[in-house]
């Protein structure tokens, strides 16, 4: 059976959290222990085998938050062109396999079994 690898993709500036780009929504407190980035990476880690986390223009402070996670850490030098050009850095650091199975997951601060009723 094939690995299921989890990809975070967490080159994006939140311009909707905060358009001044002075607050950077991944490094904000969720809650007492986690950020926003270190929530989603754990709730995605819990259900792959692998995980790659895509950087961006602010990878010092999300990398910082991440580097005790078990994930390949990439930074994306093209994230200014968009999440597809962040997803196909990913893409092209996975292992080889047969095929893809894209699951988008916009809600990762959520826990998997709450998505159902998250929608």
């Amino acid at each position: 059976m094939a690995a299921i690898v989890g990809i975070l993709l967490a080159a994006g500036v939140g311009k909707r959290f905060d358009s001044s780009g002075r607050c950077f929504k991944l490094v904000q407190a969720v809650d007492c222990e986690n950020t926003v980035i270190e929530r989603s990476a754990c709730n995605l880690r819990q259900h792959c085998d692998q995980m790659i986390i895509v950087h961006g223009p602010r990878s010092a402070e999300s990398w910082q938050a991440t580097q005790h996670l078990d994930a390949l850490q990439l930074s994306c030098t093209q994230a200014h062109l968009g999440m597809g050009a962040s997803l196909k850095c990913a893409i092209a650091a996975m292992p080889p396999f047969c095929g893809l199975d894209p699951c988008l997951g916009r809600h990762a601060l959520y826990k998997a079994s709450k998505l159902s009723t998250t929608g």
